[in-house]
């Protein structure tokens, strides 16, 4: 079982989007709507305009500016470079045509299960957590097979199943860090958005608040 140092060296080798080693799979891979965050409609698997021939992008320094928030927004959790370069080996899209369809389904997959890493890696760094720091790496170690697999494995994998698992943990976690003097629900107690005003919810659990027509400016 891997003790804490080995998880956090994983973190810093993995778990940070480092674009110089990817193939700029989430300006390829995902879909995106005109909107606030984009300035025109893209869809998956179709590359992004703004994309060059080096995996660069031709507006990285004034994409606020020219309408793409979304982009700078974006994390992938390192899954953009662990999908490169170790699940295909540094075999790129534009070279390999007859792949480049499953490639593009996998990024996806594959960043779901680099964001529940990193939660799980965060939340073995609370003294709070040590009850189930085991629980932790035991599931952080599942996560990482899952992502060990062929590519035509993890297509098979039931995302949503195993982030019902994973979130069971961080909902515990929560718990475990919250002071006791806020970790009561408050969904009961109020009941209209008017009975939020002036309320001190910070690091409150408000699972279960009733926020229809709530001002939370």
């Amino acid at each position: 079982m891997p003790n804490k140092l080995e998880i956090d060296n994983k973190v810093r080798e993995n778990l940070r989007s480092n674009c110089s080693n990817c193939f700029g799979l989430c300006c390829v891979a995902l879909p995106y709507a005109k909107s606030a965050d984009f300035a025109f409609d893209k869809d998956g698997g179709t590359p992004c305009r703004h994309l060059q021939s080096n995996y660069s992008c031709s507006i990285h320094e004034n994409l606020i500016t020219t309408g793409f928030k979304g982009c700078v927004r974006y994390e992938c959790f390192g899954a953009g470079q662990r999908v490169s370069q170790m699940i295909y080996g540094g075999n790129d899209w534009r070279h390999n045509k007859t792949r480049a369809k499953e490639m593009f389904n996998v990024f996806p997959i594959v960043q779901q299960l680099h964001e529940m890493l990193w939660y799980l890696s965060k939340a073995l760094e609370f003294q709070a957590t040590n009850s189930i720091h085991n629980d932790l790496r035991i599931s952080f170690e599942e996560t990482e097979r899952l992502i060990r697999q062929t590519p035509e494995n993890i297509l098979k994998i039931d995302v949503h199943e195993h982030r019902m698992k994973v979130r069971e943990l961080l909902l515990h976690t929560s718990e475990l860090i919250r002071p006791k003097t806020s970790s009561k629900k408050l969904g009961k107690k109020f009941k209209r958005s008017s009975d939020y005003i002036g309320a001190k919810l910070r690091r409150a659990n408000l699972k279960g608040a009733l926020f229809i027509a709530a001002d939370l400016r």
